[in-house]
């Protein structure tokens, strides 16, 4: 279109030229007025015309004039009050505005029409498409809006902004990035900000490094920084909170105007209510109870699972918790320094249930020891429960049958390993199938055996011996049979029930079973 403008400005200043240089006399460089008919040229209205001022008419009519300005020369074209349709290729001036065709190329007050052609500032890199973006002295800035786009005297540089009435308020801000309708409409000195989306990040004044996607996103957020909120009305009434990741719509929005800080919120609505901080929330509703919780707060972290949690392919069901692994990997794996790595707790079922061996590398303790196993008798109908012998020593007990020799002497052989495993050794002998009053240990252990006499040659004898641990692991951690509970604990019973006590004058007792029990 541009090339269209040069030619026919060429075209109009050839055509005087060569009118002129045909028509000039050889006195005073004036050209004569040969008769009054249509085409004539003349200067203003006087009879000759000279080289700095001249006019073509049509009668009486001026059509376009040539002046010149002391510093270069100018075309003016009279206005008109209307056109036809012959004239989509020509130049004219239509009540003040300058018309190609019939596109409008500016207005009588501004010159170059912005939303036409744009307004770009070769010295600070500035370009705006509006009608009209005020001029700004930032650096390489981008602005596509209405008149209220970039409307002020901004110094900031390298903001890029398409939207009606967006960075209206804008000052310092720099490197921000804005799409929609009203988007970073406060802003003044916010900077790196990006917000897409009618009303996104709107309320923004000094927050910097803030993502918001969607309508309305970190609406309210004014000058909370290194916020993201993807979704419509994402942590909408979040004034001065920061490190906020929010992705869902109208997730994080909160009751009221307030601040709330290191939350992560995932899912529609999620968190809608929270208006704490430092809280997870994995959730497709408004609930306060989400599938997935946890708390960011030092010295409170944790996360809990309202449902079932599955590990790789496992078979069981009505399962909170599993877990599944092949080969030598573990399954699950938990550690703790100071607290307690697994807790588990059921009112009416097992608080741990293992199909397998269990090993522990320290030992288990409790109030009781028992077994399970099937009834002999009945295995489908009855159990049988046994408890463990218990001792406020490392004990170990070995016993067996033997049969007295010719002498009423036999002796018994242990492993190999024996005495370096125990010390302290305790006997027991039992006559079997007759008295034997005079049975006696003639020798103790030494050398892995002991001797018995004082029996009936060929009488079988019941023996038994215990030994206090000795090895090297029993030696450093011998058990401390009586103790003081730790400071956190006195006042408290291990078993409230036992002593008449409510269960939460329980050690174990915690708020959160009082929760699952409500």
């Amino acid at each position: 279109m541009k090339l269209s403008y040069l030619f026919l400005i060429f075209f109009l200043l050839f055509s005087f030229v060569f009118i002129s240089l045909n028509a000039q006399e050889s006195t005073n460089n004036k050209q004569k007025i040969s008769n009054d008919k249509t085409g004539i040229i003349k200067k203003n209205d006087e009879t000759t015309a000279n080289y700095d001022n001249v006019a073509f008419y049509d009668g009486s009519k001026m059509l376009v004039q040539f002046v010149s300005s002391g510093v270069g020369g100018l075309i003016y074209l009279p206005p008109i009050n209307n056109i036809s349709d012959g004239w989509s290729e020509s130049l004219f001036n239509l009540n003040g505005d300058l018309y190609w065709g019939f596109e409008k190329l500016n207005t009588s007050n501004t010159g170059i029409n912005g939303l036409s052609d744009g307004v770009f500032d070769r010295v600070t890199q500035n370009l705006f498409l509006g009608d009209p973006n005020q001029p700004i002295s930032g650096y390489s800035n981008i602005g596509i809006g209405n008149e209220y786009t970039f409307n002020n005297l901004s110094t900031g540089d390298y903001n890029v902004i398409v939207g009606m009435e967006a960075f209206s308020y804008n000052t310092t801000g720099e490197w921000n990035t804005g799409i929609g309708g009203n988007v970073l409409w406060h802003n003044t000195e916010g900077s790196f900000n990006s917000a897409v989306g009618t009303l996104a990040l709107s309320s923004n004044t000094t927050g910097n490094y803030n993502v918001g996607l969607g309508p309305g996103a970190l609406g309210e957020n004014s000058i909370g920084s290194s916020n993201i909120g993807i979704g419509r009305s994402t942590n909408g009434l979040n004034q001065e909170g920061s490190f906020n990741t929010i992705i869902g719509a109208e997730a994080g929005v909160g009751t009221a105007i307030h601040n709330k800080s290191g939350n992560i919120f995932l899912g529609y609505q999620a968190g809608y209510n929270e208006m704490g901080n430092n809280k997870l929330y994995i959730e497709n509703s408004n609930s306060a109870s989400p599938l997935i919780y946890g708390d960011f707060t030092d010295g409170s972290e944790m996360v809990k699972i309202n449902g079932k949690l599955n590990v790789g392919t496992f078979g069981y069901t009505n399962v909170a918790f599993s877990s599944n692994s092949t080969g030598t990997n573990h399954a699950s794996y938990f550690t703790s320094v100071n607290g307690t790595a697994i807790w588990g707790s059921s009112q009416f079922g097992y608080a741990g249930y293992f199909e397998g061996p269990v090993y522990s590398t320290i030992g288990f303790t409790g109030p009781a020891a028992s077994s399970k196993i099937d009834h002999p008798l009945d295995p489908t109908n009855k159990n049988i429960n046994l408890a463990y012998l218990q001792s406020p020593e490392m004990m170990n007990v070995y016993n067996g049958n033997v049969t007295l020799d010719g002498s009423g002497e036999a002796t018994v052989t242990m492993a190999d390993w024996f005495e370096a495993l125990n010390k302290d050794f305790r006997y027991q002998l039992t006559a079997i199938g007759t008295p034997g009053p005079n049975l006696y240990v003639a020798e103790k252990i030494n050398g892995n055996q002991f001797r018995i006499a004082g029996g009936v040659p060929g009488m079988e004898v019941s023996w038994q011996v215990t030994g206090v641990r000795q090895d090297a692991y029993a030696n450093e951690n011998r058990i401390k049979v009586e103790e003081l509970k730790k400071p956190e604990e006195r006042g408290k019973y291990l078993h409230p029930t036992a002593f008449g006590q409510s269960k939460e004058m329980g050690i174990s007792y915690s708020e959160s079973m009082k929760q699952q029990e409500q």
